[in-house]
């Protein structure tokens, strides 16, 4: 009886396994969500360029106010 058990136990068990299965977490080697994956690291590429272009316009900015604000020029 035990053994009989036992092995229903063990039988049932084995019908709920299912096949392993292996998924790339990247869009890039996955393929599904690539549009999207592609279309955020070129907005960040192009948000991070902008960002230095504003930098670079403020400090000329800033240089200019410096020069003009010199004892001298005043």
């Amino acid at each position: 009886m035990k053994k009989l058990i036992f092995v229903f136990v063990m039988i049932s068990s084995v019908s709920y396994a299912s096949e392993i299965q292996f998924k790339f977490k990247s869009p890039a080697f996955s393929g599904e969500g690539f549009s999207s994956h592609v279309l955020t690291i070129d907005n960040q590429e192009r948000s991070r360029e902008q960002k230095i272009i504003e930098d670079k316009k403020a400090e000329a900015a800033k240089a200019a106010s410096d020069a003009k604000n010199t004892n001298l020029a005043r």
